[in-house]
């Protein structure tokens, strides 16, 4: 059975600041959903929402989003930012917001991997620092192994010799191993135990690595 770096979910995504549509500076929230807040019942503060019109939707949107975030309506959260996406991008054009954060998150959430993997991609090359890493945490569970190759290369050729080279070293040589390229999967073992010696996982999927390396190719039928 091979073996491999474990690598982490998607962490709950953080707020980023992002353009309102229509709120102004100092003027109060609305009783019920300041009383809500206030008492993070982001279930409740969810069903709210769902009794307002669309315009305190668009009006308070980073709260209607975080509150389907909180209360984990995945569903109902995806809806959400693909509406709000092309509204508040109709102007500045594509940008890095909460809503397409919270997009890839739900998309995980509602076992699309192939499709969160993309957003969470796209998140990454747009600034978001955690985008790549799970992009390919995405990609491992879609098994998408050609995906998972190239955001690990991605990352290699963006951030050469940060914190995060080991494990895309490890994701180069699961990658390479699931497709079958052995001497491939073999280096990049290598190189990730150069960076940490000793670690028993990287050590036996390189001795996995060289092991089929030595196994005869298979016949052509």
């Amino acid at each position: 059975m091979f073996a491999f770096l474990l690598l982490q979910a998607p962490a709950p995504v953080p707020q980023v600041q992002a353009q309102t549509l229509g709120i102004t500076i100092g003027e109060p929230r609305p009783p019920k959903m300041e009383a809500l807040l206030n008492a993070k019942d982001w279930a409740g503060l969810a069903d709210w929402f769902e009794t307002m019109p669309p315009a305190i939707h668009g009006k308070y949107y980073e709260t209607w989003i975080q509150s389907l975030n909180r209360s984990q309506r995945w569903e109902r959260l995806l809806v959400a930012c693909e509406a709000l996406q092309p509204q508040l991008e109709a102007t500045s054009g594509p940008r890095l917001g909460t809503y397409r954060l919270y997009r890839a998150q739900a998309l995980g959430h509602l076992g699309r991997h192939s499709e969160a993997a993309r957003a969470h991609a796209e998140n990454g090359r747009m600034g978001y620092p955690d985008g790549l890493a799970n992009a390919s945490a995405e990609a491992h569970l879609a098994k998408d192994w050609p995906s998972l190759l190239a955001f690990a290369d991605e990352i290699l050729a963006g951030n050469p010799g940060g914190p995060s080279q080991i494990e895309a070293l490890s994701n180069r040589g699961l990658a390479h191993f699931e497709m079958k390229d052995y001497l491939k999967s073999r280096d990049a073992f290598q190189a990730a135990l150069a960076l940490r010696p000793g670690d028993p996982v990287l050590t036996l999927n390189l001795r996995q690595a060289e092991r089929h390396i030595l196994l005869p190719a298979p016949k052509n039928p």
